[in-house]
């Protein structure tokens, strides 16, 4: 089997990201030269998908513009009235209905499973309607518990972990839209698709690095993580994934660290948008911000 398309979940109402999320959607946030939205469909370009879909709601006139200056392959599903993931599955399933195999995947989280790994998992949809990647995560984090069998089948979700360390589900999964056969309505990824009481779910450990961006605090924290990196000349994998996608430009930011006016770490300028970090402080020009996005 091979993956019939990829999805972005991406219709949030980024109220996650503070004030700036009223004015610029998530999925079009920067990182260095690219935004989080055409990352994700970089670091999933090996599939091969030739159907590739996002489902937007928030500021959906602006990523429907960027979209078709930007990622003309790629659908725009709107959702008047926010259906969550598992509706967000089913529309696609509704609009889309000889679909079979869909990889998806959050637009604010970069989990660097193994291609093999995923490719495996591919044959398996098979004998299930869905393979959820799972996270191991520290009780401390605050994550839902998937609760697993021996075979490695979906029994539960547990809000109220009394393990230190278990696993979580990561964001990304493969769906067999085969198997799917409800309506198009609001509901939750496990009270539909991976519902464990009604259909076969099975959860694989991606045992890999995962990189979530997906609230002010923690896009602060990878941020400044990828300047440190960049000016101390070292590299993680979500690093080298931006410079072998060009999603940042080495030379400009090095002159830039060694320019009289950019001595600073904490301070950017992504083409006209200027962005400064001091620890826990975060500035965006917002008049910058609205003319950059609204002219593209």
């Amino acid at each position: 089997m091979e993956i019939d398309a990829f999805f972005v979940l991406s219709a949030g109402f980024g109220s996650r990201m503070g004030k700036i999320g009223d004015i610029l959607p998530k999925p079009l946030w920067p990182v260095f030269e690219k935004t989080l939205l055409e990352l994700q469909f970089d670091f999933y370009h090996w599939t091969g998908a030739k159907r590739k879909f996002i489902n937007i709601h928030h500021q959906a006139k602006k990523i429907e513009k960027f979209v078709a200056n930007h990622l003309p392959e790629v659908k725009c599903l709107y959702e008047k009235n926010l259906l969550g993931v598992g509706g967000g599955i089913l529309n696609l399933k509704n609009n889309y209905p000889k679909l079979n195999s869909v990889l998806i995947s959050n637009v604010d989280q970069f989990f660097f499973i193994s291609q093999e790994k995923i490719k495996n998992e591919i044959n398996q949809l098979y004998d299930f309607d869905a393979i959820l990647f799972a996270l191991p995560v520290c009780r401390s984090q605050g994550y839902n518990q998937l609760e697993i069998s021996k075979e490695g089948q979906l029994l539960g979700i547990n809000s109220n972990p009394s393990i230190d360390r278990y696993l979580t589900y990561s964001g990304v999964a493969l769906i067999n839209c085969s198997t799917i056969k409800d309506e198009t309505k609001a509901i939750g990824l496990f009270k539909s698709i991976a519902d464990p009481k009604k259909r076969r779910v099975k959860v694989v450990n991606g045992e890999g690095p995962y990189y979530d961006l997906g609230t002010i605090d923690l896009y602060i924290k990878q941020f400044i993580s990828l300047l440190e990196q960049m000016k101390k000349k070292e590299s993680g994998d979500f690093f080298e994934f931006l410079k072998k996608v060009k999603g940042v430009n080495v030379e400009r930011m090095s002159a830039s660290f060694n320019s009289d006016h950019s001595k600073n770490i904490n301070e950017y300028c992504f083409r006209d948008l200027k962005i400064t970090m001091d620890n826990e402080a975060f500035k965006l020009e917002s008049d910058k911000l609205i003319d950059l996005y609204e002219a593209e």
